[in-house]
């Protein structure tokens, strides 16, 4: 059914030898999660749709991810056909990239990260930097990968979200930004290693 996390309040250390993740969430319905404070660090946050689960439409709404994360805020593994996903009013203070999607079912769905401030996301390697990784984990071949071509069917809107050097993404090109290293918003991670950019491979991206 659905799940709705209101007020949730962490702190302290998860260390990826305890858990991958502090709250791991598996519905077919919506996932609700707002209000809250994200104070743990450790590898993961949210891990979402995981196990065999693809929820409808997925909110993460008014959340502070103010620990330092080693790896991604919020990871999105599945999702149902046309679902939509919002991310908006966080704050994420220092992770690598602050939302992961797999889309395991290979489906389309819209995803919209709405006055979102990303303070840092990943510096140590500049190829995995971004707000957003679209990550294969499906796919057992780089053959695999380009065949199933599994996130060219989804659209992502940017509204009023800033980058780590504080200017609000709205990039005139986005071949510019998207899977191009140290100045990238976005990227394709498959067995291929890191996809460069094409229209045939990349989501539709939108900036409002």
């Amino acid at each position: 059914g659905d799940v709705t996390v209101v007020g949730l309040k962490t702190s302290g250390v998860l260390e990826k030898s305890v858990s991958n993740a502090a709250v791991s969430i598996e519905s077919n319905d919506w996932v609700e999660v707002t209000d809250s404070e994200i104070g743990q660090s450790g590898y993961n946050s949210f891990e979402i749709g995981l196990k065999d689960s693809a929820p409808k439409h997925v909110v993460i709404e008014g959340v502070n991810f103010s620990s330092k994360l080693s790896n991604n805020a919020i990871l999105i593994f599945a999702h149902q056909e046309d679902a939509e996903i919002l991310i908006k009013d966080c704050i994420f203070e220092d992770c690598s990239n602050p939302l992961r999607i797999s889309n395991r079912l290979n489906v389309p769905a819209n995803i919209t990260l709405e006055n979102c401030s990303f303070v840092k996301w990943e510096e140590a390697s500049p190829e995995y930097s971004g707000a957003i990784l679209f990550q294969d984990y499906t796919s057992k071949t780089a053959e695999e990968a380009v065949e199933a071509n599994r996130f060219a069917n989804l659209t992502v809107t940017f509204k009023n979200c800033t980058a780590p050097d504080g200017s609000v993404i709205h990039p005139e090109n986005v071949a510019e930004v998207l899977g191009t290293g140290a100045n990238q918003i976005a990227y394709i991670f498959t067995k291929e290693g890191v996809v460069p950019y094409s229209e045939e491979r990349y989501p539709k991206f939108v900036f409002a």
